[in-house]
């Protein structure tokens, strides 16, 4: 797997370590396998240094639709997840 810089990998980790304590139930396996699979994408949400949330999601092949996989925010209640699915439509 390609990252741009080292910080990029320390988000992904950061992201990990929210999305461990939003779904407790999942297996560490599985989200290793979808965070960091070449299939996959995640797209980040931080403000002012701090982790607010993330989405992973993937493109099936010559496909016109995203396939949402994985959806956490640090903090519940203050409209993070719709922002990043908002925004996610957009593009």
């Amino acid at each position: 797997m390609h990252f741009k810089s080292k910080s990029h990998m320390g988000l992904l980790l950061r992201y990990l370590a929210v999305l461990r304590q939003q779904l407790p139930n999942m297996p560490l396996p599985h989200l290793h396998s979808l965070l960091f699979s070449q299939r996959h994408e995640s797209l980040i949400l931080t403000q002012a240094d701090t982790l607010c949330g993330g989405l992973t999601f993937r493109q099936p092949y010559k496909k016109a639709y995203l396939q949402l996989e994985l959806l956490a925010s640090s903090e519940l209640g203050k409209g993070y997840g719709s922002h990043l699915v908002n925004h996610l439509k957009s593009t």
